[in-house]
Order: C-alpha cells, then structure tokens, then sequence
C-alpha cells in the first residue's frame, strides 16, 4: 500500500489465499477498545507486532541467552547463519500467516528483520518451554527463575497478538532435540497445565497455528478425568431457553429465521424472583499459574458445564486472577476473528454470562463468587545491550555477558506493575540517576545540585 500501485494493480495481485493463511492477527478496534492493554504484551515482545515497543526491550537480553544456549546445542556461535538459512526457508509461509507488517519494518531491511525475528523470539520460546519443563543440560541453569517474571511471561504467551508460526517452533525444536527428548507439544501441555488428551485428539502437530490455537482447543473441550456426559454444547442449549442467541448456531444457520430473537434472558435477580435456585460446583481445569497434578483434578469440571435442571442452575466456579480478563478477552477475540473456528464457546460463555449478571444485586442472587486475587510483582534489568547499533545477531550474541543481567540491581518498573498510576515510579522534582534525566520537568534542580558541587 506504501507504493504508487494503480487500485487495478492491487485488485490483480490480491489473492484469496492471503486471507485464509492469516492465522496471527491484529485483534479489531471494535474488539480492543473497551480494554485495549488487554491484547499488548508487558514484559515480552514475540513476532512482528510489539516489536519495537521500546517498553519491552528488557527482555531482548534474555531472548540472546536462550540463544547462546541454543546454538551451543548445535555446536557453536558461527551456527547462526545455518540457522537463518533455515528460517529463510520458512519465511514465506511465515510472513503469509501474519497481517501486513509492511508499516511495521523497515522495507528495505523487511528480509532480514523477520529472519532474525523468527530465530531469536522462536529459540526464546523453544527453549523457555525446555526450561519449564526442567529439560536442561549437565551445566545448563535456568536462566530466568523468579516466579513473578515467570508468570508474566505466561501471560504476554498467550495473546492473540504475539505468537510465531508453530511450525516455525517445531523446525527449531528438531533442529537443536537430542534423543528420547519429549514432544514439543507435551512441553507446552505441561508449561501451561493443559488436558494432554485433547491435544492428542488432534492429531497431527502440523494442524497447530500458534501456541494460542493449542490453548484455545484444549480450553474448549473437557479435561478427560471427568466423567459426564455433558459438553460444551450444554451453554447453547441452556442459552436457547432463555433466548441467547448463539454465535455457534449463527455460523452454522444463516438464515433470517434463525437470526431473529424475540426472547431476552432474565438476568440472575428475575430467575431469582421466578423460582429459580443457584448452586456453583467443582472447579474449573485452566491454565494455571502453578502446575496442576492428579489431586487437583477430582472436582475438575468444564468452564462450560452450566446446568438448569428442576429450577436448578448450576455454575462452574473458577478463581479470578489479575489476567483472567486478558485471557478470556483473547480467547473470544480469537473466536470472533478465526474464520475456522468451529465452536464460538468462549463467546457464547461471555454473552450468557453478561445477561445473566446484569449488576452487583444479580451476583448477590447468583451466589457466592469464588475469587482470589494474586498480584504479580515484576521486576526486571533494563537492557545494557544498546540494541539500536547496527550489530550483528551473531555479534549481539558472542558480546552477551550473563553476569551483566545478575550484576543489574536498579531497574525502571515494567509495564505490568506502573500501568495502573505510573506517576508513582516517576520523581515529581528531583532527577538522581540515568532513566529520567532528560525530563526537562525536573530541570530546575540542577542548579541546586551545582550548589551542592
């Protein structure tokens, strides 16, 4: 679009296939501007998108220590152009699966910047899945081992809108496996406390788009140690009662008879004053930020395993922790921008749950909310790396000195901590230190300090 084409030029070269091979997207203003912070990364940049979001350099460093250890698996620093090569081989395919990012680079360097991009973030994630899964090598340490960055990173890998190809993951998963080493997918299964049986009844890994896609399809089924015979399905159903009508049913019938909707759903107090009863049951099995073993799955049952029955209705109960909401508003931005998304659950949990809690007195007819909520307090060394130079990766990579990350002791506040007020990390007179010396705010005290001198 940045070229002087004719609209007859751009019509000519336009191809169907670059619509449907779209599977990373940039989620729509109409879905992002009620919570936009919800879609952005805060402490991590993976793909094109957030990649020069000055706010998420920190991280580049780490991302060069995942691939020193990388490269050491195959054999050497002067590994990187084979590696490249490899990706180059990839890019095509790659570069088709993301919205245009023409305004995003640098056209001149385009080639170069995604290559890199590819094999600096995909070994960052390969080999932070390893790490999770304490795969590591005689002499190998975990390089990133606080629980509170750890967590974030949970986070920011599960947004629709930074993820890698996953067949770019697989390529440099067997690029640098060893023997008897597991699947890649059984990595992300346990990284994010995923149901293993419904990956495996996928199939192939060649079907997965993204690590997201793998969490949604997980997420939309039932964990396989519960024993009901209820589905996902049940929310439809039960919303058709009441008059929801289903982004499910919509896709699948698309005629004006079945788009009308002459019924609304009482919310939670109406049903209340009618006759009807509410209980909540079991616990939800989510991605969680700690690991899930066998103990935690007795009372495991589906976000989705809503029951009305003898004016009975039942409700899952499902602990609210601060990314609850970034999670869920992603799951549903994925249904609703996925052209071959199937079953919409999310989306149909979303609007049965909004007519249902229509306000705080229909929470109180509803029950008890089982919530806690889990502050995660980030910190994390600015970067000494200057990255704005015109080094190589492989440069980049051989200057990389670990102990510069472990010598870092004053840091500027991540995103995740300083969005809500972040008057309150920035000094209101004083300027002591590099980060907010050019604020010409604080001007008028350098004279005191030459006082002082």
């Amino acid at each position: 679009m940045q070229t002087k084409k004719s609209l007859n030029e751009r019509c000519m070269n336009l191809e169907k296939s670059s619509f449907e091979s779209t599977t990373i997207f940039k989620v729509t203003v109409g879905l992002s501007e009620s919570n936009p912070d919800a879609y952005k990364p805060k402490l991590l940049s993976i793909g094109p998108y957030h990649k020069h979001d000055s706010k998420l350099g920190s991280m580049e460093k780490y991302k060069l220590c995942y691939l020193q250890r990388f490269l050491k698996r195959k054999g050497g620093f002067h590994d990187v152009k084979s590696c490249i090569s490899e990706m180059d081989k990839l890019k095509d395919d790659a570069l088709k699966c993301y919205d245009d990012i023409g305004g995003l680079i640098d056209s001149c360097n385009i080639v170069e910047f995604f290559l890199e991009m590819l094999l600096l973030d995909g070994c960052f994630v390969v080999d932070y899945l390893r790490e999770q899964c304490k795969i590591l090598r005689t002499g190998e340490d975990m390089i990133i081992n606080r629980d509170c960055i750890r967590n974030q990173l949970k986070r920011d890998l599960l947004l629709v809108e930074n993820q890698l190809p996953f067949f770019v993951l697989t390529k440099l998963y067997e690029m640098s496996k060893e023997q008897c080493e597991e699947p890649l997918i059984e990595m992300v299964e346990w990284t994010f406390s995923l149901d293993k049986s419904s990956i495996e009844s996928e199939g192939n890994e060649r079907k997965f788009k993204h690590l997201f896609h793998v969490v949604h399809i997980c997420m939309s089924c039932r964990p396989s140690k519960i024993k009901s015979s209820n589905t996902a399905e049940q929310i439809i159903v039960i919303g058709s009662l009441f008059g929801i009508p289903s982004q499910t049913n919509r896709r699948r019938n698309n005629t004006d008879q079945n788009m009308m909707w002459n019924k609304v759903m009482p919310n939670a107090t109406e049903l209340s004053e009618a006759g009807v009863s509410f209980a909540n049951v079991g616990n939800i099995f989510v991605r969680s930020l700690d690991n899930v073993n066998d103990n935690d799955l007795k009372d495991s049952t589906s976000l989705f395993d809503i029951k009305f029955d003898n004016a009975l209705m039942t409700i899952p109960c499902f602990r609210v922790v601060d990314d609850t909401e970034t999670f869920m508003r992603n799951l549903i931005a994925y249904e609703q921008q996925c052209s071959d998304v199937n079953h919409r659950y999310f989306s149909d949990f979303a609007v049965f749950m909004s007519c249902l809690i229509d306000s705080e007195k229909d929470i109180e007819e509803g029950g008890e909310v089982n919530c806690s909520i889990e502050i995660d307090e980030t910190n994390n060394g600015e970067d000494p790396l200057g990255l704005k130079t015109k080094k190589s990766l492989n440069e980049r990579c051989m200057n990389l000195d670990k102990s510069s990350m472990e010598s870092t002791t004053i840091f500027k506040g991540t995103v995740g901590l300083s969005e809500s007020n972040p008057d309150a990390y920035k000094p209101k007179l004083l300027s002591i230190g590099p980060y907010h010396k050019h604020d010409s705010k604080l001007g008028s005290m350098e004279k005191y300090k030459l006082c002082y001198l």
